[in-house]
């Protein structure tokens, strides 16, 4: 038996010792990369104090009637959220009664328009183009995407508003970090709750570090350029054909 605990111990040791450096290689990294990109992330709030609030069943929802400005390095824009709690151009606007053909979109983010202003968000290009092409009908887009959603939380959203909006096609996107933990276990939009897990203050702290706002922030340019290119891909291409 000791026999076999001395044969172990200098893979133990070896294991140990890997995970020693490769956070001292981390840290290391963080410290860098703080020196170097020091994060000029922020927000401004010009109605409202926060753009999530909870909700029971699908952990939170967006505020209704706020106004804020996200801002970074790379991007600055301007963030409305109507009174039914869904980005838009303004606080006050309301859905289409006259549409003749109404859209909901769910889904996180990209769906959102995290890094751009409302105007430049692709459900709102996707409206436009659809009524340049559908000239005879009026065509309108719902944008229900809500940041850090998975599709679990997509899904008890739309069973709990579809009779609100009822829309004559729903689009679920998905896109490929929906299959990360992270994004199940700690939303971008911070609400104020009274008590916080460690798995949670944990994830915080990785979400605030260096290396990952840089991360974020080389991901928020990607979803601007999949934005602007979106129509014109096989998806544009196919409401063309329809």
């Amino acid at each position: 038996m000791n026999r076999n605990f001395k044969k172990i111990i200098p893979a133990i040791l070896s294991i140990l010792v890997s995970l020693i450096l490769s956070l001292v290689i981390l840290l290391v990294f963080e410290f860098t990369l703080k020196k170097l990109f020091p994060k000029k992330l922020g927000k401004e709030f010009f109605k409202g104090n926060s753009l999530g609030k909870e909700a029971p069943n699908l952990g939170y929802t967006l505020q209704p009637n706020t106004i804020l400005k996200e801002f970074g390095p790379e991007f600055s824009y301007k963030i409305a959220i109507n009174k039914y709690g869904l980005r838009n151009q303004t606080t006050n606007h309301i859905p289409d009664q006259n549409a003749d053909f109404r859209i909901l979109l769910i889904g996180d983010s990209f769906t959102f328009g995290v890094g751009v202003d409302y105007e430049n968000v692709w459900g709102t290009l996707l409206e436009k183009k659809l009524n340049e092409i559908h000239i005879k009908q009026k065509v309108e887009v719902i944008n229900a995407g809500i940041p850090g959603y998975s599709t679990e939380n997509e899904v008890g959203y739309l069973e709990k508003y579809f009779s609100n909006f009822q829309p004559d096609f729903v689009l679920l996107t998905f896109v490929t970090h929906d299959l990360t933990l992270l994004s199940l276990a700690e939303s971008k939009i911070e609400t104020k709750t009274k008590t916080k897990s460690n798995v949670q203050n944990l994830l915080i702290s990785v979400r605030n570090s260096h290396l990952f706002q840089l991360a974020l922030r080389m991901y928020r340019q990607n979803e601007r350029l999949m934005s602007s290119k979106i129509l014109n891909g096989p998806t544009g291409e196919f409401l063309k054909k329809n």
